[in-house]
């Protein structure tokens, strides 16, 4: 049994401007990790809490999410006393998020990325400008050794429909061109579209799609922020360059067809293409 989030204080308090909680899953990061949160921790929209689940690390990421907590109010994090994989430690902060009931957005980030200064204000403000249940930005993809460079996706900064929203998630359409269009970590979900919604945690890779496609059955409006806000890390030891992704792969997919069921026939086509 883990222990329960650790912070300094309790939960930060609630002001006029909608809250977002920040869903960091961390294992065996350190070298990356203070760059992360020291990105979060600089967002121009502040009213947020940092939910970090350290998956039984074995390096000093325990350790620096400690400090981080002492320095800041607004980082929490739960220390796992056993490995569970990156679907339940994110599930294990969802649980703690839907209990606290005081939260109008999730966003989720992953402790080796980054995200720019406007990452949360662009995109709490296009949520609340279109009533959005889901809002996506743009990003860049970078590495220790070489420059970020902007993802040349773009789409006008508008509202769309579920479909399309499912064409981005599994790259079809006129998001062909898309890299890592199914992944959570760039999209602002509304807190009580995703409340139930979970991570499969009978799959090692691509989860974020199943998790994406239960998250447009519950939502109805959609919209896009063309800014590249998040900063995607490119490394050789990340899940993304597993061996056994294609067939990990295959298997989510299945999931997310099963589950896709009460979306639209042609949103059902994308699903299915998307397996080919």
């Amino acid at each position: 049994m883990s222990e329960g989030f650790l912070s300094k204080t309790a939960l930060s308090p609630v002001n006029s401007s909608p809250k977002v909680a920040i869903v960091i899953p961390v294992c065996d990061v350190a070298p990356y990790l203070e760059d992360c949160l020291d990105s979060v921790l600089r967002q121009t929209f502040s009213n947020f809490q940092i939910f970090a689940v350290d998956d039984k690390s074995s390096d000093s990421s325990p350790s620096i999410l400690k400090k981080y907590i002492e320095e800041d109010d607004r980082v929490s994090a739960l220390f796992l006393d056993q490995r569970k994989g990156v679907s339940n430690a994110r599930n294990e902060a969802l649980e703690q998020i839907e209990t606290a009931a005081e939260f109008d957005y999730v966003a989720f980030v992953d402790s080796d990325d980054i995200v720019e200064p406007a990452y949360l204000e662009n995109l709490v403000k296009k949520s609340v400008e279109t009533s959005s249940d889901i809002t996506v930005c743009g990003f860049f993809n970078f590495s220790d050794d070489a420059e970020g460079v902007e993802n040349l996706v773009s789409y006008p900064n508008e509202e769309f429909e579920q479909e399309d929203f499912i064409e981005h998630v599994f790259a079809r359409g006129r998001w062909t061109k898309s890299i890592g269009g199914g992944v959570v970590w760039k999209v602002l979900f509304s807190a009580h579209a995703i409340k139930g919604c979970r991570f499969p945690s009978d799959v090692k890779i691509v989860e974020d799609e199943v998790f994406c496609v239960n998250a447009a059955i519950r939502s109805r409006k959609f919209a896009y922020v063309p800014l590249a806000l998040y900063g995607h890390r490119s490394r050789g030891g990340s899940l993304t360059c597993d061996k056994n992704i294609a067939a990990e792969r295959v298997k989510a997919r299945l999931i997310s067809l099963e589950m896709g069921k009460a979306l639209s026939e042609y949103a059902q086509l994308i699903m299915a293409s998307a397996l080919a």
